[in-house]
C-alpha cells in the first residue's frame, strides 16, 4: 500500500508540532516532501515568518516551488479579494 493523503497530512502535523515555537522549520531529515505536505508547510512558514531548512535531496524542489510564478499551469486565488492571480 502506498502513501496516502492522510499520511502526508500526518507528516505535516508532525513537522509543524515539532517546530511551532521556533523560527526555523527543519525538514532536513525528510528525503521527500509531497506537495500536499510541502505547500501548507511553506504557507505556514511565510505566514509566521519562519525559515525552512531542507535536505540536500529536496532543496532544488522546494526552491522551485518557492519561486514559482503564475504560469499557464498554475493559478492562485487571493485570500482577500477572491480574484485569480
Amino acid at each position: 500500500m502506498g502513501i496516502s493523503l492522510k499520511d502526508d497530512y500526518q507528516k505535516l502535523l508532525k513537522i509543524k508540532k515539532k517546530y511551532i515555537t521556533t523560527d526555523t522549520i527543519d525538514t532536513s531529515n525528510e528525503k521527500f516532501l509531497a506537495p500536499t505536505t510541502l505547500i501548507p508547510l511553506i504557507y505556514h512558514a511565510k505566514k509566521y515568518n519562519k525559515q525552512i531548512y531542507c535536505n540536500d535531496h529536496t532543496y532544488n524542489y522546494i526552491n522551485r516551488i518557492l519561486n514559482e510564478k503564475d504560469t499557464s499551469s498554475t493559478s492562485f486565488i487571493s485570500n482577500n479579494k477572491n480574484e485569480w492571480k
